[in-house]
């Protein structure tokens, strides 16, 4: 099988591979970079497979069977990435949150008189989790003869994470300009956490805009559509009985309508009228282009990114079809029971 995963590995662009090598050790995937590309091949042709074999059966197509082979794999691809990408981002935010700690772990045990290399062996604790073992290897690193300062820069290397690589900037900036190593990582371990406590008052204040974005799009837009559907189809049906009476108006003698007869010149009229299945297609559209632009949004306000609220967008659709059908139906079945009455 690793030859299968080596061959199909050396299809993919250089580019490419070098990516997913670069994303899989951010998350803390250590494999042969050709092999990571030939599972991705193998993993995103079976949901080829799986998509050309659905969608033939649906729609009894040769075309469709092939789109859904194109789809599928671009699909398979797309799902990877994202999976693969967010384990890197969880890595990343999961360090941020011990780093405060484990700085100040390896100032105290530095200034406790063990040597560097020694305070990072020592720090490296368990719930650290990922981080706990590049602290083992920019010891190992030291030990080994290599600078202090580029075996802390190494570290930034292996997790994607912004405020790490800025605060080994200024780890290794002060230690060059001789500061002491115990009193600089206590600084930093300082500033980074009053800065996780502004991050956490910031994602308070804007919890409230979240949830209002969340109860729009999943709620309030499907309700709304849902009765202008229904508004709609009963507006068309009550045209279309009234475009029924006067073109049998029409026919009759002019001098049979008597008061009626201004009534027969509307029905030469051009009219144009919207079915229900026109406003229901579009309802979806609208609601499908809703959740996507929701779920973005959420992410930027969140995290600052919009990949964050990718993981939203099945909920939120999930949710806001299933009540576009529920107020639809209901208010429909209400509506026709009102008028059997009369």
């Amino acid at each position: 099988m690793s030859e299968l995963y080596l061959r199909l590995g050396s299809l993919v662009p250089e580019k490419i591979e070098n990516w997913i090598y670069t994303t899989s050790i951010y998350a803390g995937i250590q494999k042969d970079r050709r092999a990571l590309a030939g599972q991705w091949m193998i993993r995103a042709g079976i949901l080829a497979v799986i998509g050309c074999i659905v969608s033939g059966i649906i729609f009894q197509s040769i075309l469709a069977a092939f789109l859904g082979l194109f789809v599928g794999f671009l699909l398979g691809l797309g799902l990877q990435w994202y999976l693969l990408d967010s384990k890197a981002e969880k890595r990343a935010k999961f360090t941020e949150s011990v780093l405060p700690d484990a700085l100040q772990l390896v100032a105290s045990n530095i200034k406790s008189g063990m040597t560097t290399e020694k305070a990072l062996f020592v720090s490296a604790r368990s719930e650290f989790g990922g981080f706990a073992e590049e602290l083992k290897t920019a010891g190992r690193k030291i030990l080994a003869g290599e600078k202090t300062t580029q075996a802390l820069s190494e570290i930034s290397t292996t997790i994607r994470s912004p405020v790490l690589e800025r605060t080994l900037k200024l780890l290794v900036e002060g230690i060059k300009n001789g500061a002491q190593i115990a009193d600089l990582l206590l600084q930093l371990g300082n500033d980074l956490r009053e800065e996780n406590a502004l991050q956490k008052e910031i994602q308070a204040n804007i919890s409230m805009y979240v949830g209002m974005i969340f109860i729009t799009s999943a709620l309030g837009a499907p309700i709304l559509f849902g009765i202008s559907t229904v508004i709609v189809g009963t507006v068309s049906e009550q045209l279309m009985a009234t475009s029924g009476t006067l073109s049998s108006l029409k026919d009759m003698p002019s001098g049979n309508l008597g008061p009626l007869s201004g009534l027969s010149s509307f029905v030469g009229a051009s009219r144009t009228q919207i079915s229900p299945d026109f406003i229901q297609l579009f309802s979806l559209i609208a609601l499908i282009v809703t959740a996507f632009s929701a779920s973005f949004t959420i992410g930027i306000i969140q995290n600052g990114k919009e990949k964050a609220g990718i993981k939203l967008i099945p909920m939120i659709l999930i949710v806001a079809i299933v009540l576009f059908f529920i107020v639809k139906n209901t208010l429909a079945s209400m509506i026709g029971g009102v008028g059997g009455l009369f």
